[in-house]
């Protein structure tokens, strides 16, 4: 099927994330410069889920307990790997909102499928929407339910 093979070749190469959180590495978890920007960089070249969760452990058998920013900013890569997954180019708040920009080419019928299991969420455009009253405390993973949603549908076709 030729539809499908375009599909699979369309990549999103860099996810915008635009989420309220503190997300680094502080100074008093990691004091060095020179580690905290090698850290920074393999956070960086993670692709997948498992290998930032192994990351994450490693940093906490040898730092001790993540402290909350750095627990946010491997919450925010897991968005963006699910992001680039489910073809979304981004993850925003604008205004009262948050906002999915999708590839062009996720679907009619995907979007429909995940507004019939997302009933909270409208399409603006090429976006999906939420307003942010709707997220509640656990924004990442309403937002992180979507796209996980996105990546079946857009996956299984």
């Amino acid at each position: 099927d030729k539809g499908k093979k375009i599909k699979l070749e369309e990549v999103v190469e860099d996810v915008q994330i635009e989420i309220p959180l503190n997300a680094f590495v502080p100074s008093f978890f990691i004091p060095s410069t020179k580690e905290k920007i090698l850290i920074y960089q393999r956070f960086a070249s993670i692709e997948g889920i498992e290998t930032l969760h192994e990351l994450s452990e490693e940093l906490s058998e040898e730092y001790g307990r993540l402290p909350v920013e750095v627990r946010n900013l491997v919450k925010i890569l897991e968005i963006k790997i699910l992001a680039k997954k489910a073809l979304v180019k981004a993850v925003k708040f604008q205004g009262d909102n948050v906002e999915l920009h999708l590839a062009k080419s996720v679907t009619a019928k995907e979007i429909m499928q995940l507004l019939e299991e997302q009933p909270n969420w409208t399409i603006s455009g090429s976006s999906l929407v939420l307003p942010q009253k709707q997220l509640g405390l656990d924004f990442v993973g309403v937002i992180e339910k979507a796209l996980e949603l996105l990546v079946k549908k857009t996956s299984s076709e």
